[in-house]
C-alpha cells in the first residue's frame, strides 16, 4: 500500500473493528431490550450483549471461528429467504413506489449513504483477504474472491433496497429495519421463525 496507505488502511481496520463492536453491542442491545419488553434507550440489554461477547472471546474464541463459515452461509441464506418472502408480501407497495416515482429521504442522502456503504465495504473485503491470505495461493485467486463477495454483496444489497421499499416511510423510523421485516414478514407468510433466526445471526 505504500507508507500512506499503508497507515490509512491500519487506521481503517482500527476504526472498522471499534465500529462493528458497537454496532453489534447496541443492535444485539435493542433486540434484547424489545425481547424483554424494555426501553430501546434502557442499558440492560446492551450490558447482556457485552458480557456474552467477552466470554466468547475468553472462552470460545476458536468455536466461533470454526463456526463462521456455517454462520455466513446461515446469513447468505436467510436474508434470501427474508428479500425474497418480504417482496412478495409487500410487492404492491414497492410498485406504488416506483410507478409514482416517491422519493423518501432524497438522491442526496442517497449518495451519501451509498459511499459510507461502500468504504465500510471496501475495508471489510480488506480484512476479509487479510484474514484468508494464507489459502490465496495467486493473484488469480485473489481476484476471484473479491468478484465473489462483490455479487453477494450487491444481489443482497439490491433486494434490501426492494424489501425496505415495500415497508416506506414507517420504516424510516425504525432503529433495526431488517429485524423489524423479518418479524412482520416471518408472521404474515407463516415463517415465524425468520424473526427468530435472523436477530440471533445478526
Amino acid at each position: 500500500f505504500g507508507n500512506i496507505g499503508s497507515i490509512l488502511f491500519e487506521v481503517g481496520i482500527v476504526l472498522m473493528m471499534l465500529s462493528s463492536c458497537a454496532s453489534v453491542i447496541a443492535g444485539g442491545g435493542t433486540i434484547i431490550n424489545g425481547v424483554l419488553g424494555l426501553d430501546e434507550a434502557n442499558l440492560i440489554g446492551t450490558v447482556i450483549v457485552a458480557a456474552i461477547i467477552v466470554v466468547i472471546i475468553v472462552f470460545g474464541y476458536k468455536a466461533v471461528s470454526s463456526a463462521s463459515t456455517i454462520m455466513t452461509v446461515g446469513i447468505i441464506i436467510t436474508i434470501s429467504i427474508l428479500v425474497i418472502t418480504g417482496i412478495i408480501y409487500s410487492k404492491d407497495t414497492i410498485a406504488l413506489q416506483w410507478s409514482e416515482k416517491i422519493s423518501h429521504n432524497g438522491f442526496g442522502n442517497a449518495l451519501w449513504y451509498a459511499a459510507l456503504y461502500a468504504g465500510m465495504q471496501c475495508m471489510t473485503q480488506c480484512m476479509s483477504i487479510c484474514s484468508n491470505c494464507e489459502k490465496i495461493q495467486s493473484r488469480g485467486e485473489s481476484k476471484a474472491m473479491v468478484a465473489i463477495e462483490f455479487v453477494i454483496n450487491a444481489t443482497m444489497l439490491i433486494g434490501i433496497c426492494f424489501l425496505f421499499q415495500g415497508f416506506m416511510p414507517e420504516i424510516m423510523d425504525v432503529t433495526l429495519p431488517t429485524p423489524y421485516t423479518a418479524e412482520i414478514v416471518g408472521q404474515a407468510m407463516g415463517l415465524a421463525w425468520l424473526g427468530i433466526v435472523y436477530p440471533i445471526l445478526y
